[in-house]
């Protein structure tokens, strides 16, 4: 089995805050809905506001356990996000709307 590196890990702590907010919030579901092929509350995992490598080639990894650059969404949602920067930036506008000064 291969070890987690240096990001893997910092991931698995972040991930395990998040986790934690986003239940205290109580946000359980996906939130993206994109159409029929939304597994709701299967299948779900976080998408981020920018590529993985937005965040560690800027130094601002611990912006990778932030809500506001986190959506809850079901495998389905994330692929399609994934595939379109246009829909993943309309679709943060709607639920994360950046504040002055964020990256």
């Amino acid at each position: 089995m291969i070890k987690k590196g240096k990001w893997g890990k910092l991931w698995d702590k972040y991930r395990y805050e998040l986790k934690k907010e986003y239940f205290r919030r109580g946000i359980t579901h996906c939130e993206v809905r994109l159409g029929s092929g939304c597994f709701v509350s299967n299948f779900l995992g976080f998408a981020h506001r920018y590529k993985r490598t937005f965040y560690h080639i800027r130094g601002n990894s611990e912006l990778l356990g932030s809500f506001q650059h986190t959506v809850l969404a079901c495998v389905h949602c994330h692929a399609e996000m994934e595939t379109s920067r246009a829909l993943t930036e309309k679709i943060f506008e709607k639920l994360r709307p950046e504040k002055k000064g964020e990256i």
